[in-house]
């Protein structure tokens, strides 16, 4: 409940903050660097979390970042300076860093390991539910109603999670003693795998509705990837508890992911109808989501208990990282290029991180 409720903050927020800027008389320029503040804060304070869940433990940290995550939504009513939009993504963005790496780490923490894959599932569907609710509803509070209404929200639905936050068992993380290092060997594998997927997504959520040929279409690309992301996550974690343990889907849900993007490439360059694009989201969206949860998984399992925390920073660096530099990587090749020509070098990306993985 309070990792849906502080993911729903998020997700209302996403959209309207630099539409918000937009329809203020901002720039493009700073519309845009409203998002790269927020995911610049965010990857570190990843970095930095573990220490603090080892000092504080997890209820303080998931309430500081829930609050953090909302309440400063409620600047933008009144300030629209650019030193203060950007300030108030950077606050934003801390609270966010600091609440993924906490969420997956705790689950970690409470659930015996034989139930951890469905229960980090259950985590992602919570996730993705709140995705699906917030874009949309964000974005409609801000254009039929009023901006100032989403930005309450925003900070009204953090503050829930906050509150819920102090119902969780109060853990303190177990600090990592000289002999447990981290086993940085053991970590490639799945920082790869999930770092060239998330790259490949930061080209299908940026630009494969730009592609698209019209606003449902692309509104149906998006719900497609979420909700097939969502329910291949919950999967696979049920499939990692059953065979007793992350693995077995490594290898299939990047081989399913470079199979979304060759079937997104071909139908972009040969014209193919839209409902193609829909069969190329979907098959895509689904390896995503499995990876997601092995790579996790893999992960916690190459650690020692007493860095679990730092299991889930890693985890989340890899993600947020790869989604970032995919986008800034293939944003660069569109604007050379077109979409088509970036969905072949997105393919090209993930099909290397296949062969790594494998020969690994």
């Amino acid at each position: 409940m309070a990792v849906a409720a502080a993911f729903l903050s998020w997700a209302v927020l996403l959209p309207v903050v630099p539409l918000g800027v937009l329809t203020n008389g901002g720039s493009d320029a700073l519309a845009g660097a409203t998002t790269a503040i927020f995911m610049g804060c965010s990857v570190f304070t990843q970095w930095n979390t573990p220490r603090a869940l080892r000092r504080f433990g997890y209820t303080p940290v998931m309430v500081f970042a829930a609050i953090m995550l909302g309440v400063p939504a409620l600047g933008h009513i009144t300030l629209d300076d650019a030193p203060f939009v950007l300030a108030l993504s950077a606050f934003r963005g801390i609270g966010f860093g600091a609440l993924t790496v906490a969420e997956s780490a705790l689950v970690a923490e409470l659930v015996p390991k034989r139930f951890l894959g469905r229960a980090s599932g259950l985590l992602g569907l919570a996730i993705g539910l709140a995705q699906l609710v917030g874009l949309p509803l964000g974005v409609w509070l801000a254009t039929e109603y009023s901006f100032a209404s989403a930005y309450i929200l925003g900070a009204v639905v953090g503050l829930l999670a906050a509150g819920a936050c102090f119902f969780i068992p109060w853990i303190v993380a177990e600090g990592g003693g000289s002999g447990d290092s981290i086993p940085w060997r053991a970590v490639v594998v799945p920082c790869v795998g999930i770092t060239t997927v998330a790259m490949g997504f930061g080209a299908v959520s940026s630009f494969l509705p730009a592609a698209s040929s019209s606003g449902m279409v692309a509104g149906l690309i998006l719900a497609v990837v979420g909700g097939a992301q969502m329910i291949a996550r919950y999967l696979a974690g049920v499939i990692a508890d059953r065979v007793g343990g992350p693995g077995l889907l490594l290898i299939p849900s990047l081989a399913w992911g470079v199979a979304g993007l060759v079937i997104v490439s071909l139908a972009l360059l040969l014209g193919w109808p839209a409902w193609v694009l829909l069969v190329g989201a979907l098959v895509f969206g689904s390896g995503f989501g499995a990876i997601q949860n092995e790579t996790l998984l893999l992960l916690f399992g190459a650690l020692p208990r007493t860095r679990l925390s730092d299991g889930s920073a890693i985890w989340n660096m890899a993600f947020d990282g790869g989604t970032g530099v995919g986008s800034l990587i293939l944003g660069v090749i569109a604007v050379k290029l077109a979409y088509p020509e970036t969905f072949v070098v997105a393919t090209f990306l993930v099909a290397v991180g296949l062969a790594i993985v494998w020969a690994r």
